[in-house]
């Protein structure tokens, strides 16, 4: 981080992803698990009930993991276990709005330049590639809401040039 610092880049802020931007694929893939995964089907039905709230965290999905009654004991505490490590990963915010949600990597004329070098394998989970694909997904998105703006602007122009004539 002293590098960084002694080239003049400037250090903004810690980064921290917000587990409520995660959808249940994203879990799936990142713990490594086949879709029809028994732990799979418990995180699918687990982040689906809980998108239905305004936030939560990695807390609330292992409350949510126990209070599950289709699934047995054994798969809720793989589940719960999966989750439990991704509390140490120490990549997501504990509250909602503590993330880096500015998308100053998305703004036009912007450049980020994120450290990912602290974000090593830990175990058979690649967190450094989750936060790659994370922040990737949401530079992608950000430029498909910039292209819409684009368009429906361009559409509307050419509405008003139509009209005058």
């Amino acid at each position: 981080m002293m590098i960084i610092l002694e080239k003049g880049f400037q250090q903004t802020k810690k980064f921290a992803l917000d587990v409520y931007e995660m959808d249940a694929e994203d879990w799936i893939l990142t713990f490594g698990l086949d879709i029809i995964n028994p732990v799979a089907v418990l995180i699918e039905r687990t982040i689906t009930r809980l998108k239905e709230r305004r936030s939560f965290d990695i807390d609330d999905i292992i409350k949510e993991i126990e209070k599950d009654e289709k699934t047995d004991r054994e798969i809720k505490n793989a589940g719960a276990g999966l989750f439990e490590a991704a509390n140490t990963w120490g990549i997501f915010s504990k509250k909602r709005g503590l993330s880096n949600k500015d998308n100053s990597s998305c703004k036009r004329g912007c450049n980020d330049c994120s450290d990912l070098s602290i974000y090593n394998s830990v175990g058979s989970f690649n967190v450094r590639a989750l936060v790659i694909s994370l922040v990737y997904k949401k530079i992608v998105q950000s430029k498909n809401g910039f292209k819409k703006k684009e368009e429906v602007e361009s559409v509307s122009k050419g509405l008003d040039f139509f009209l005058l004539l």
